[in-house]
């Protein structure tokens, strides 16, 4: 049934503290906890948190995409429960596809420095790229300056229009648009903070979940 929700708590993204908060869940016997904030506004200080409270040391902690970072992984480390974080992006790290991109991305900017949209960022630069070379196929004009007001808006609907109709085969995949603008490509990667290859903790794929 999806599971029951014991409770709801919001707490300024400056709080320093959640031992009160995290005993009084405690007393409720969860099975897991969701953290729907980012790492440097709580996510980091709640897992850290949760092992001074002993009923919640070992406990699950999910959350999304604002948990998915290398400063989560490196400061929380593999100490405590499993931790899970979703994000709604094709995962790459697994994909022989993508292998090209990730070493030339590593080799440029290191590859600590990639992150699980890095990819879905550049298929997005290159559907905007396609979407001009598109419109000015078609006839479009851009602003001939930067006071052209009118020029930039109909070059801006004749890209966006562009966007509308556009198919693209990128590195997460096929990509189009469906009549809200939203990808046709709907996919929730999970990821679990765990040991890498290398022994170090990081963010590793699990499994995903396509949505019609």
């Amino acid at each position: 049934d999806g599971g029951t929700v014991l409770g709801h708590s919001s707490e300024p993204g400056s709080t320093t503290s959640y031992t009160a908060l995290l005993t009084q869940i405690a007393s409720k016997s969860p099975e897991a906890i969701y953290f729907g904030g980012l790492d440097s506004t709580g996510g980091i200080l709640v897992r850290q948190q949760m092992q001074q409270v002993p009923a919640l040391r070992n406990l699950p902690l999910g959350g999304g995409d604002g948990l998915v970072s290398n400063t989560f992984a490196s400061t929380i480390g593999l100490n405590g429960g499993s931790t899970f974080g979703t994000v709604a992006v094709v995962d790459t790290t697994t994909s022989t596809s993508a292998k090209t991109f990730r070493d030339q991305y590593g080799a440029v900017y290191g590859a600590a420095n990639l992150s699980v949209y890095s990819a879905s960022a550049y298929d997005c630069a290159n559907i905007i790229i396609q979407a001009i070379k598109t419109a000015l196929a078609n006839g479009a004009h851009t602003p001939q300056n930067s006071n052209d007001a009118a020029g930039g808006k109909a070059f801006r609907q004749a890209v966006i229009s562009a966007i509308q109709g556009i198919s693209y085969v990128g590195v997460t995949g096929h990509q189009a648009f469906d009549a809200n603008g939203d990808t046709t490509n709907k996919v929730i990667s999970i990821y679990q903070l765990a040991a890498n290859t290398t022994g170090k903790p990081d963010w590793i794929y699990k499994t995903a979940v396509k949505i019609s």
